[in-house]
């Protein structure tokens, strides 16, 4: 994707309920891994009411969570998604995701 002449790694991280139970989000970690550090963007179930995104995922449906930035960091190696919530049967659950971005 480009855009102000910008070259972004853009990634989404699918999460499907695939046991027949729905499933609230209660709080979801997106964090962009660097060589150096990392850069932590939490979102809580509010957040992702207002952003179209849940908090809830119904049995046997999915949600998307998309995200990118700009591919000019030669200090990003990956991004990881961690999603803490818990199902209808009130049992906590978290998923956790890594998507790791090639070296230039």
């Amino acid at each position: 994707m480009q855009g102000d002449n910008v070259t972004y790694w853009m990634y989404t991280f699918v999460m499907r309920e695939a046991n027949g139970i729905d499933f609230h989000i209660d709080y979801l970690e997106n964090v962009w891994i660097q060589r150096d550090g990392a850069q932590l963007f939490a979102y809580t179930e509010k957040d992702l009411a207002l952003g179209g995104v849940g908090p809830d995922l119904p049995a046997l449906q999915k949600l998307e969570f998309t995200g990118g930035m700009p591919i000019n960091q030669p200090n990003m190696i990956g991004v990881g998604c961690r999603l803490t919530g818990h199902d209808a049967n009130d049992e906590a659950l978290t998923f956790t995701a890594y998507i790791p971005f090639p070296q230039y």
